[in-house]
């Protein structure tokens, strides 16, 4: 058995003397472990201690708390400090036990009163010792272990989830640049099927027939302007994304501007009914808005409620003031509606509907546009100071509700 490492610090060479006898005399005692040996270090000062102890490996240290250069409490506070992992046994006189106590509230294993330790108290106390630190040390272990392996745990589950939302946003990067290309590929080659159509015509100018270019000429206008409606969408994505994109408030006729954006959305449509309505009739609704900005809103829910309309139904835009002095415009469709599953990510970019089974439902497969429209619209009517909001109305259909500051309210708001 390999002896056990003492380091005695200790400056009364007859204190030392009797700790060593009493150590070689418990080696042999009655129920002491069969060739159990101590291999005792002295040190007659703290500093001499603590040099010996950055050295060389110990299983125990027996302190004397009164040395030539330290007394108290303070030494075994810094020999704790050199070596938190050595078991300490404080060794004091009659007069100093209540120093000793502190010391082992402090963290000491145990003290023994000089004179009155015998050789198995000593022994056993130093035996004790060692197996508690060791029982410490071990119990620490555990905890940092278990700490360490909660704390990786923890981090793979965060991992994983860093994971699957970065899997999930390069999805939902590929699968918008591909409805991108496709969204911009339609345009595209109409534009330039109706182009190449011309081209022929014009090549035979004797058999040109204007009705076929009236309708090929309008069909290239239409496509045209979708072709720059979705540039424009991405140029709004990139502005918003790097804080880029403006208002220029001035007061705005808002029903005249309603109307105007009804208009341009009926030459998009020949399959359903636009109509506009002041509430109450002949009300005047000013608001202090962008007007090309807001005339994109407009655009944009008449897009959306001409895409999930039926054919041959009504879109209803009403327009007129709101309460404190603001002004309100709804675009209300009777088409399929929005799921509820669905309801919360409408306003996210990105965000596609289809028709599936005759409800609107979220997708990344047949989709319709880039799902940026009411992305757009939100930051917009939010630059504004307002807000939009959609119902769901219990015969179905869908009704997107803009709420802006009226001419009055805006300018205060602003002032502030």
């Amino acid at each position: 058995m390999a002896p056990v490492r003492v380091l005695l610090i200790e400056d009364n060479p007859g204190d030392v003397r009797l700790t060593r006898l009493a150590l070689e005399e418990a080696a042999g005692a009655p129920g002491e472990p069969a060739g159990t040996l101590f291999d005792i270090a002295v040190a007659g000062r703290l500093s001499d201690g603590l040099g010996h102890l950055a050295e060389h490996d110990v299983d125990a240290v027996l302190l004397d708390l009164t040395l030539p250069d330290s007394g108290g409490l303070d030494t075994f506070l810094r020999l704790r400090a050199a070596a938190p992992d050595v078991p300490v046994v404080v060794m004091t006189g009659m007069a100093d036990d209540a120093v000793a106590a502190q010391a082992v509230s402090q963290g000491a294993q145990d003290y023994l009163v000089k004179g009155e330790a015998e050789a198995p108290l000593l022994v056993r106390s130093l035996r004790y010792a060692v197996a508690r630190k060791h029982a410490e040390l071990a119990r620490a272990a555990s905890i940092r272990e278990h700490a360490a392996r909660e704390q990786a745990e923890a981090q793979a589950r965060e991992n994983e989830r860093l994971l699957r939302e970065a899997q999930a946003a390069l999805r939902t990067r590929e699968e918008f640049l591909s409805v991108a290309a496709h969204e911009l590929k339609t345009p595209v080659t109409s534009l330039r099927g109706n182009a190449q159509l011309l081209l022929r015509r014009f090549e035979r100018a004797p058999a040109v027939d204007p009705e076929r270019i009236r309708t090929a000429l309008s069909t290239i206008e239409q496509q045209s302007g979708k072709l720059a409606r979705l540039v424009a969408q991405l140029l709004d994505v990139s502005r918003l994304e790097g804080g880029m994109l403006s208002v220029a408030p001035e007061p705005t006729d808002l029903l005249a501007l309603v109307e105007e954006a009804a208009a341009v959305a009926r030459n998009t449509t020949a399959r359903h009914t636009i109509r506009v309505e002041a509430l109450p009739a002949g009300t005047p609704v000013t608001a202090l808005v962008d007007p090309l900005r807001i005339e994109q809103v407009v655009l944009n829910l008449l897009d959306n409620a001409i895409k999930y309309s039926p054919d041959g139904g009504e879109i209803l835009v009403q327009v007129g003031p709101a309460d404190a002095g603001k002004a309100r415009f709804a675009v209300r469709d009777h088409g399929v509606g929005i799921p509820a599953r669905h309801r919360a990510g409408i306003f996210q970019r990105y965000y596609q509907a289809h028709l599936e089974d005759g409800v609107a439902a979220a997708s990344t497969s047949t989709m319709v546009g880039l799902g940026l429209g009411l992305y757009i619209s939100n930051h917009i009517v939010a630059q504004h100071l307002g807000q939009i909001d959609v119902q769901h109305p219990e015969e179905g259909g869908t009704c997107f509700v803009v709420t802006l500051p009226g001419l009055a309210v805006a300018e205060s708001a602003r002032a502030r």
